[in-house]
């Protein structure tokens, strides 16, 4: 199965032991995302450090768990943005509306 996964489910399933945690560590999925996933991260770093259980684990986790992503850069998925629009309220969810129409 062909999934896209947002920030927001990444990142739950990076603070915790999650259903999410487990369909990104499946074998039955395939996991995309748009490349701002991991500006979005980066950028909020420090504070997902600070709530992160095992914190001398936080760089081994984040690691591990973006190897069962494959980032897509916006050059790929961006002439699906003006289709993305019309299924999204949200501005901020066209990019996943946009890879997973690509």
């Amino acid at each position: 199965m062909i999934l896209v996964i947002d920030a927001n489910q990444f990142i739950a399933a990076f603070l915790r032991d999650s259903a999410a945690r487990l369909v990104i560590l499946s074998d039955k999925v395939k996991l995309y995302s748009p490349d701002w996933l991991e500006d979005e991260f980066n950028r909020n770093e420090e504070e997902l450090a600070s709530k992160f259980s095992a914190s001398g684990k936080f760089f081994e986790t984040k690691k591990i768990l973006f190897e069962f992503v494959d980032i897509v850069p916006f050059s790929e998925y961006s002439g699906y943005m003006r289709e993305a629009s019309k299924l999204t309220k949200h501005n901020k969810d066209m990019p996943y509306f946009a890879l997973a129409l690509y």
